[in-house]
């Protein structure tokens, strides 16, 4: 009786240990990078127009919502690329 206990204990590790590393590799990681990457770009969006404030080139300082659909854009994109690259590593192993 011990022994089938132990041996489904076994499994439901196995199970829930594959579930985490799927949903690491495939949710966690990736939105992780597409994090970074809308930071990245609203950050040079930010620099790039508090300087052009600071120089005189605008009058107002005014953060838009173009700045941040363009910003998504740097989250859609690395989001995108470490997906991607999840899936290629999840091929590799396989072969």
């Amino acid at each position: 009786m011990r022994d089938a206990y132990i041996t489904k204990s076994i499994k439901v590790n196995k199970t829930t240990r594959k579930a985490k590393t799927v949903l690491n590799n495939f949710f966690w990681k990736p939105l992780k990078s597409g994090s970074l990457g809308f930071i990245a770009f609203f950050s040079v969006l930010l620099i790039t127009k508090l300087l052009s404030y600071l120089i005189g080139t605008r009058d107002v300082f005014v953060i838009e919502i173009e700045d941040l659909t363009v910003s998504l854009i740097g989250f859609i994109l690395l989001y995108l690329f470490t997906l991607v690259e999840q899936f290629k590593h999840k091929n590799e192993n396989k072969s």
